[in-house]
């Protein structure tokens, strides 16, 4: 797949996928890239050596097998009565998550939906959901679905025009009878304390990974989970699909409220997270950062919050999280990281 994820038009790159799990693992990253490094030296080899060029066969009726594959497990016979709004990021959903939505509800309103190359993700989708609460309070809508650039994240914004993440998908979720039973959810570093929290009160306990979804793959392999996924909105259902499915995701949470199993309404209580970023030169690892001894009392300090000192991984920035009850004490804590990290590059 050829696209820029959540980013900007100019990382725009190449995903690779297995096919029975979707998602490969690092070690097959790396010899992928080696294999491309040894062979084509300059993007020329690529486009104009007509010994590299394949013709595949387009599957031109895609749309309609993948509309037949939802319809088979959500199965309904009348439309519900209800407005949705979508924000298609300017991306891979700009037309088939209308399409899809309009088998379940009367009244679609789509944004963002007419890509022309560089205004993939551009101040929409679900990096900037804000926009989309907006549209969803103004159209009286049930719900609003912001999914990113490849639509494999999607963030959803309830009718109140509150903007809900991946961590309160996924509680909703868990209320679908089919996850009701899961004992183990997977999430990764970023899922928020009071998420983790609400789980251990009903039995349930959150297994954290790397930032990633392969990793959160991984991992739900590994304990024969049937749910994880990220804050971010990268989510995976098992049961259906092995890798992540922005638009099959807001499906499944728009049956789960219109079935009355949850509502957004009754999710748990979240810490507060302030998440800031910095431009870095440089990828010193953390712990040889001559602030390291610095930013080890502040994790003392803020405890029984968190804070997560990080590299991106698709961008050239160090992020930093901090994550505690009391807003004053996480925004407090995060301007120090800040400043300690703006003197160590």
């Amino acid at each position: 797949m050829i696209s820029a994820s959540h980013n900007s038009y100019f990382d725009n790159g190449i995903k690779v996928f297995d096919v029975a799990t979707g998602k490969i693992n690092e070690h097959d990253e790396h010899q992928i890239t080696e294999l491309y490094n040894a062979t084509y030296s300059c993007l020329d080899d690529v486009i104009f050596k007509r010994s590299y060029r394949h013709t595949f066969p387009l599957c031109n009726d895609w749309k309609d097998f993948y509309k037949k594959w939802i319809q088979k497990i959500i199965p309904y016979n009348t439309l519900c009565e209800s407005k949705i709004v979508i924000d298609a990021a300017n991306g891979a959903m700009s037309e088939m998550a209308v399409d899809v939505f309009r088998l379940f509800v009367s009244d679609v309103v789509v944004i963002n939906a007419k890509p022309n190359g560089k205004n993939i993700n551009a101040g929409c989708g679900a990096m900037y959901p804000e926009k989309l609460a907006e549209i969803v309070i103004k159209e009286k809508a049930l719900l609003g679905f912001a999914f990113d650039g490849d639509g494999d994240r999607v963030i959803a914004v309830d009718y109140h025009g509150h903007i809900r993440d991946g961590d309160e998908m996924l509680y909703l979720l868990l209320q679908h009878p089919d996850f009701y039973n899961q004992k183990i959810i997977v999430g990764t570093i970023m899922s928020n304390v009071g998420f983790e929290q609400a789980l251990q009160s009903e039995g349930k306990q959150l297994v954290r990974t790397p930032v990633g979804d392969k990793h959160v793959a991984h991992a739900m392999k590994k304990h024969a989970s049937l749910i994880g996924g990220e804050a971010s909105g990268h989510i995976i259902l098992k049961p259906y699909i092995s890798t992540g499915d922005g638009l099959f995701v807001a499906i499944k949470v728009f049956e789960t409220i219109i079935n009355k199993y949850a509502n957004f309404d009754d999710s748990f209580t979240r810490f507060i997270q302030i998440n800031k970023s910095l431009p870095i030169s440089s990828r010193i690892p953390i712990e040889e950062l001559n602030c390291y001894q610095e930013l080890q009392a502040l994790h003392q300090e803020i405890t029984p919050g968190r804070m997560i000192v990080r590299y991106s991984g698709t961008e050239e920035i160090i992020r930093i999280t901090t994550e505690h009850e009391d807003e004053a004490i996480a925004e407090a804590i995060n301007k120090q990281i800040v400043s300690l990290l703006a003197n160590a590059y």
